[in-house]
């Protein structure tokens, strides 16, 4: 906190106490701009909890991380009690019952975002315990409208819009889930679900949540306007399969929520993220997008500054899928991508996740606890005894999580998308979204998990196969020492353990992919894997579409060959940049100490988790002699990270490193890739 700071703060406010002038008009962020919106609609009942300058903060802080991150002190001055956050150069300020915002939020402006009581619903959300409220937005406000509440026996509450697009319906008696109607004035119908439990729910009405309640009805092969003629026939979906819904349609609009500003990051926060509906943030995302349904079909145009995406969603009822495949043209650069996520509409799934979901939670709970002394054995309970999971073992894959997990990080698992889920058969392939936060920074990435149910428990399992083998569509940038081959490519990797499989070979109807045995890796648990390594050249036309199979086939010396088929992910040509270190030198990569490597961001895809890290080779990179070691980048990165420090250590296995390749990976949240590797020698 600076003297200088600290003036700004006590003279701007001591300008708008005295009316001398000065302050702001300036926008503020918009989530702090909904709670105050919120919470005026909804208004406070007269036996309401008070907020004071503490509660109201801590609230902000948890909210609104990104803008007000960490647990900061109350100071005062006079009768100004603030926080500051240092790594945001932001304050938080009450004087008497008004509140305030400073700093690179208002362009060191001094903003009032209301008064203490317009945030009383949602620091206390019991005050307003019994009704449903939000806001009806188009990309306008929908002023004057009738909204409409059917619960799940058909009963129903009705509410009009302000002229900002809030509402409010009482439901005091009335059962959850609920559905909602708004009918805009050119007469057509927006619907929204209830996606949380709470007694006092925010559900907004926008052309999105309407895509989620289309997209729930339509993987069933029915209609949301039959559904809410009558819910108990068709009901709406429990909160659970909201998000599962919400995920899909969160995927499809990341890239735009992301260039806006929006600030969401969460499937829930597309029903009851608060938000006004003012054209910036969601609203301008809002006002870009045009979404037109077909039968059984639907198709999202998003117009933004410079890029145009198109998405087609194609609902399965025979399988309860939703498929969506999205192209994002920006200039000269091309990604696309493509979605297949089952949706649990049967009760026996919906309990199956569940339970899925808090088996997650008790890693997620031991991982916390125990922090850098997080061990082996404290993770292997809730693993499958037959576990195998790319040719490791139980105890080998306990090594591997326990080596990514054990660094002090606060970690989260959430479930986002299903790819199987049998419950007569106690199968599930799930993907989770781990958040991984640490001194300040935040990293979000997805990753696919096996589970088998074992007696009457969910329990970590694997996919059941002898061998890792990878196939990723990325544009790569070579740097250093490196060939220079520059653009799109498909690579494929194997990976074994030490002696078990002699040779590899990729082909598709797309063309095939030679594969050469390269260095030996030296695994997190200290075993050793043979690998494989091809990769095509860099593509001059079109590309394999996303989800195109390929087939791998795995020779052994004494046993049957191995067979098994990958789809591709998505594409992108859009090349990153590492910017430094300049030179590639080994000695510039700091063997031993510390290095800082400092990169660029892509622009045509959201960017789902940013990767660094540094492999370490004791000789000639391709021969099979040579070991190799893999050091990740020493703290979490959150998607917006352009800058990390690596420790790479001077040997791998006992043996001096000669080469190191730095390699950045840049993974959007649909599948994209692009990377850059250098090397140092």
């Amino acid at each position: 906190m600076t003297r200088a700071l600290v003036s700004a703060l006590l003279c701007g406010l001591a300008v708008l106490i005295t009316s001398c002038g000065g302050g702001s008009e300036r926008p503020v962020p918009q989530g702090l701009q909904a709670a105050a919106a919120r919470a005026q609609a909804i208004g406070t009942p007269q036996a309401a909890q008070a907020v004071d300058a503490a509660a109201l903060m801590d609230w902000i802080e948890g909210a609104f991380p990104t803008f007000f991150p960490g647990h900061q002190a109350s100071l005062t001055s006079g009768t100004i009690v603030f926080r500051f956050y240092p790594a945001t150069q932001n304050y938080l300020a009450v004087v008497a019952d008004q509140v305030y915002v400073l700093g690179a939020i208002t362009a060191n402006n001094v903003v009032r975002i209301g008064a203490l009581s317009d945030f009383s619903c949602r620091v206390y959300p019991g005050n307003c315990a019994g009704s449903v409220s939000g806001v009806a937005a188009n990309g306008a406000a929908i002023a004057g409208a009738a909204v409409t509440l059917k619960d799940s026996t058909n009963r129903t509450a009705t509410a009009t819009t302000s002229v900002s697009g809030s509402y409010t319906v009482a439901t005091t008696g009335l059962t959850p889930p609920y559905l909602l109607q708004v009918v805009t004035g050119s007469g057509a119908r927006l619907y929204s679900v209830n996606a949380d439990t709470g007694s006092a729910a925010l559900v907004n009405i926008t052309p999105l949540t309407d895509l989620i309640v289309r997209s729930w009805y339509g993987v069933q092969g029915g209609s949301a306007d039959t559904a809410f003629a009558n819910p108990v026939a068709s009901p709406a979906p429990s909160p659970q399969q909201v998000q599962v819904v919400a995920q899909t349609v969160l995927s499809v609009m990341q890239l735009a929520l992301n260039s806006s500003g929006a600030g969401i990051t969460a499937a829930a926060d597309l029903i009851s993220g608060v938000f006004v509906a003012n054209r910036s943030g969601l609203d301008e995302v809002l006002d870009r997008t045009r979404i037109t349904y077909g039968t059984g079909t639907a198709t999202v145009v998003v117009t933004g500054t410079g890029t145009v995406q198109t998405t087609s969603l194609v609902y399965n009822p025979a399988s309860a899928t939703i498929s969506a495949a999205s192209t994002v043209v920006g200039g000269a650069s091309t990604s696309s991508s493509s979605i297949n996520a089952v949706v649990p509409v049967q009760t026996a799934q919906v309990t199956a996740l569940s339970e899925i979901s808090t088996l997650m939670n008790s890693l997620a709970a031991i991982v916390n606890a125990q922090g850098t002394s997080l061990t082996v054995s404290q993770v292997t309970g809730l693993m499958d005894p037959a576990l195998l999971d790319k040719g490791l073992n139980r105890a080998q894959f306990a090594a591997g999580v326990v080596s990514s997990l054990n660094r002090g990080q606060v970690v989260a698992f959430t479930a986002v998308q299903l790819k199987q889920l049998d419950p007569a058969a106690g199968l599930a392939e799930v993907v989770f979204n781990l958040v991984q936060t640490q001194a300040g920074q935040t990293a979000s990435s997805t990753s696919v998990f096996f589970f088998r149910k074992v007696g009457t428990a969910w329990m970590l399992s694997g996919d059941q196969r002898l061998a890792e083998v990878s196939l990723t569509a990325e544009a790569v940038r070579e740097l250093g020492t490196g060939n220079a081959r520059n653009g799109p490519r498909i690579t494929a990797a194997v990976k074994a353990p030490q002696g078990t499989v002699s040779g590899a070979a990729v082909s598709s109807s797309a063309g095939n992919i030679a594969l050469a045995q390269s260095s030996t890796v030296v695994d997190a648990s200290g075993a050793l894997l043979d690998s494989f390594f091809g990769s095509t050249d860099p593509a001059a036309g079109a590309y394999p579409v996303a989800g195109t199979s390929y087939a791998f086939a795995l020779t052994r010396a004494n046993a049957a060959a191995l067979s098994y088929s990958l789809p591709l992910n998505a594409f992108t040509s859009e090349l990153v940049q590492i910017t430094s270190p300049a030179s590639s030198a080994l000695a510039a990569a700091s063997l031993g100490g510390t290095l800082t490597v400092r990169w660029t961001l892509p622009a045509t895809f959201a960017v789902g988790s940013v990767q660094l890290s540094a492999l370490s080779f004791t000789s000639l990179q391709s021969g099979s002699s040579t070991l190799r070691c893999e050091t990740e980048a020493s703290a979490v990165l959150g998607v917006t990270s352009t800058s990390a420090t690596l420790s790479i250590p001077a040997t791998c296995s006992g043996q001096p490193v000669v080469l190191v390749n730095l390699n950045l990976a840049v993974n959007g949240v649909n599948g994209e890739r692009t990377a850059v590797v250098y090397s140092m020698r």
